[in-house]
């Protein structure tokens, strides 16, 4: 194998790391002959949301953290990215972005390391999505990150602290709800580090 063939296979390698961790089936339990139409088109199928994910962490490369909800930052993302973010959430396990609960939570912490989200960064998000949901407004954020601009601490840190405040708000059964959720997404990146040590 030339050093070509090698570079050009990366992109299979990657897939077949990303199948492996998501439990995403691409192939199904259909009997498909390797010279058949259908086993090409999955292949094409494979292969974009191969490249999608990298699109996506591209643009996730540029644009670093925002003070956004877990779901505005991956739609901006893939608008940013120019692709078709459906067939990426369904290769993770995400069923909707919309509804992050402690049975979502391993799926949107797999996507979010996927792109190469840290585990801080995506809790934040979370968190800002679930203050948003239970009526704490995006104000509390916006005010945080136009501060942070001119200050020692960072947008992230600035975000932490408004939540902090927000949740300082909750009833016990709404904290109860976020912190099963955070629990799930340290789970999935507590699993995801000890796989690759």
């Amino acid at each position: 194998m030339g050093k070509e063939d090698l570079q050009n296979s990366l992109w299979f390698k990657t897939t077949l790391r990303l199948y492996d961790k998501s439990g995403f089936v691409v192939f199904e339990d259909e009997v498909i002959k390797p010279s058949s139409a259908a086993f090409r088109r999955k292949c094409l199928d494979a292969a974009e949301i191969a490249i999608s994910i990298v699109k996506l962490r591209r643009e996730r490369q540029r644009t670093r953290f925002a003070p956004l909800s877990f779901k505005e930052y991956i739609i901006g993302l893939a608008k940013l990215a120019e692709i078709n973010l459906a067939p990426v959430l369904a290769w993770f396990g995400v069923k909707d972005l919309s509804t992050c609960d402690a049975g979502s939570a391993k799926g949107m912490a797999r996507l979010a390391q996927g792109i190469d989200m840290s585990l801080r960064e995506t809790l934040t998000q979370v968190r800002i999505g679930f203050a948003m949901r239970t009526g704490a407004g995006p104000a509390a954020f916006a005010v945080s990150h136009g501060r942070s601009m001119t200050g020692a601490r960072s947008t992230l840190d600035e975000c932490e602290a408004a939540l902090k405040r927000a949740e300082s708000n909750y009833d016990v059964d709404r904290l109860r709800e976020l912190r099963a959720i955070e629990l799930g997404i340290r789970e999935a990146y507590t699993d995801e580090s000890s796989e690759t040590n």
